[in-house]
């Protein structure tokens, strides 16, 4: 695995896209700080700050490195299907607006060349 967190093993369909919905990175900021970075769609990224030792846990007497990615992920999870709801809200919104007006745009009716219903 790279240090961005993409799959080594790309076909070539995938190896020219610039987006992966996989995309992550790891990046140790200094002695106790984690930054966890990672991709909800190409435009947005969510970024977690973490201690350290949050980050590594000791399992078995040894550190195991990225031990709390299964919270990290599950939250990552809720978050996207909230983010998802917020566009497809706002995708019907501008549906509805443009069958509206659609439908006023109807209802002028054409008569002898002369809009019937100006306003």
């Amino acid at each position: 695995m790279d240090p961005f967190g993409k799959r080594q093993s790309l076909t070539d369909s995938e190896a020219g896209l610039p987006y992966d919905k996989e995309s992550m990175a790891i990046i140790h900021l200094n002695n106790t700080t984690v930054m966890y970075l990672k991709e909800v769609t190409k435009f947005l990224a969510m970024v977690c700050f973490l201690r350290k030792e949050s980050f590594e846990r000791k399992v078995n007497g040894q550190n195991t490195r990225y031990a709390c990615y299964g919270l990290i992920d599950y939250n990552f999870h809720c978050f996207k299907k909230a983010i998802q709801e917020v566009f497809d809200v706002r995708v019907q919104v501008q549906q509805n607006r443009k069958l509206l007006s659609q439908r006023r745009w109807s209802k002028l009716s054409m008569t002898n060349g002369v809009l019937s219903n100006p306003h």
